[in-house]
């Protein structure tokens, strides 16, 4: 059914094809989704980047450990291996350390410390 605006040359069933689509093909074999298929296609390969993009993340963190043991990552080992030594303390333990405290303490206490 046409419109009053619509032109003369209008093909009605041009109207009802442009909706929205996706296509991929390669080789000449493809697919194509329309409608709501756009948007199931869309959700997943959104799953899909976000989840190669935070592999990648943190296979980069990872390397950069690997790489920088003398840096900002050995620091905040240090501290969070201290934090957890006393954490695994008892109260009259903890009491006793910060009573005699001195340099090489927490390896005395805690043997998997690095100081």
């Amino acid at each position: 059914m046409k419109r009053r605006e619509d032109p003369d040359d209008l093909d009605p069933t041009q109207l009802r094809n442009s909706g929205s689509e996706l296509g991929v093909s390669w080789n000449g074999k493809g697919i194509k989704a329309r409608g709501l298929g756009v948007f199931l296609a869309l959700a997943v390969l959104a799953v899909v980047g976000s989840n190669l993009y935070s592999g990648w993340r943190v296979e980069t963190a990872i390397g950069s450990m690997s790489r920088d043991k003398t840096g900002e990552h050995r620091i905040i080992r240090t501290s969070q291996d201290r934090t957890s030594c006393i954490v695994a303390m008892s109260t009259v333990d903890r009491d006793k350390f910060r009573s005699e405290y001195r340099p090489g303490a927490f390896k005395q206490w805690c043997p998997w410390v690095e100081e």
